[in-house]
């Protein structure tokens, strides 16, 4: 919703947000994707469908050469597919869900 709202300028809320689980996958779901050349990972995507996106989180079954297979645990990145320039992404570290506190005015 966050990427929505800032990149997209679409309004999106929860509601409009598809939501699969990935916990509830088989370990021999897993198994099967890595004996066919994939990396199951957790992804967010915007489709644009007409004049409106459709929002997805779960699940995504990637070849091992795409970006975001590449990722690891504590790694999140995002690709965007565009008109353009192809295809670009990007990466950063994250090993917490929140940033750590930062200092105030250098005290």
């Amino acid at each position: 919703m966050i990427l929505a709202h800032s990149v997209l300028h679409y309004p999106a809320t929860l509601g409009d947000v598809e939501v699969k689980g990935i916990t509830g996958l088989a370990v021999e779901t897993l198994q099967q994707a890595v004996a066919e050349g994939k990396r199951v990972k957790p992804v967010a995507v915007a489709e644009r469908e007409g004049s409106r996106y459709r929002l997805v989180v779960g699940p995504a079954w990637l070849d091992w050469s795409h970006p975001l297979a590449q990722l690891g645990a504590e790694q999140m990145g995002i690709v965007y597919h565009t008109d353009v320039c192809g295809v670009i992404s990007a990466a950063i570290v994250e090993e917490t869900p929140m940033p750590p506190r930062q200092p105030c005015c250098g005290t």
